[in-house]
């Protein structure tokens, strides 16, 4: 290690702790419960300025897809990127015959940030689009076989991931003694016990709000008020 080499590497020591407090002032808590995330980072950096071995690529690239797994994105490590690298910049700005090498660095790993948010997008559309085709799947059996079970299994499965935390299928039935009633074939509902016993207004259920396991059912027909 020549002399301008170790006088930066010694000046980034010397910012270890100004490096972290930046670090996670640009993240803002949006990388989930990742403890000591920016001393892995900073670990991973430092060998990386040292070896040129791609080490700091492969710790974000970790700390990006467990920020995706925990229901967020790359966002946050994009800012924590820009932000190390101005912070690696200023302390090179002497170091010219270096800036190359720490450009290409960080170049990279925003490479790989864009590569693995794409790859997340792609892989949560394709849920997405799993849970529907069962949701629609189940329609078709239920309209073919005029047995509520499996759809109301499926909004149970199916919806909840999708952010959809209640809803209800109704149909208007006109038969019976009582007149026209609207009747619910199926529904998602955190409080699905007490909606047995709540009217319906002008042909729609009064809309609930609960944290409570949701549940799923069959209710019985209601008065459509006129």
């Amino acid at each position: 290690m020549n002399s301008r080499a170790r006088s930066f590497a010694i000046a980034f020591l010397d910012r270890q702790v100004t490096l972290a407090a930046e670090m996670a002032r640009a993240a803002a808590g949006r990388l989930g419960k990742q403890h000591g995330w920016e001393e892995r980072l900073l670990r991973a950096l430092a060998s990386e300025l040292q070896t040129g071995e791609g080490l700091f690529r492969q710790a974000l690239e970790n700390v990006a897809r467990k920020a995706i797994s925990g229901g967020g994105n790359v966002d946050a490590c994009n800012d924590v990127l820009t932000s190390v690298r101005l912070q690696v910049l200023a302390i090179a700005v002497s170091k010219a015959e270096l800036r190359p090498r720490i450009e290409d660095m960080f170049q990279e790993a925003r490479l790989m940030l864009t590569n693995v948010g794409l790859s997340a997008y792609r892989d949560r559309d394709q849920a997405a689009t799993d849970h529907m085709r069962n949701i629609s799947k189940a329609c078709m059996e239920t309209l073919a076989t005029q047995e509520t079970t499996s759809l109301s299994h499926a909004l149970s499965a199916h919806l909840p991931p999708l952010g959809v935390a209640a809803c209800s299928i109704s149909r208007l039935a006109t038969k019976g003694r009582r007149g026209p009633q609207l009747e619910i074939v199926a529904q998602l509902s955190p409080d699905f016990l007490a909606s047995k016993s709540r009217p319906l207004r002008n042909g729609h259920p009064n809309a609930q709000s609960d944290r409570q396991q949701p549940h799923t059912g069959f209710i019985g027909g209601f008065p459509v008020e006129h």
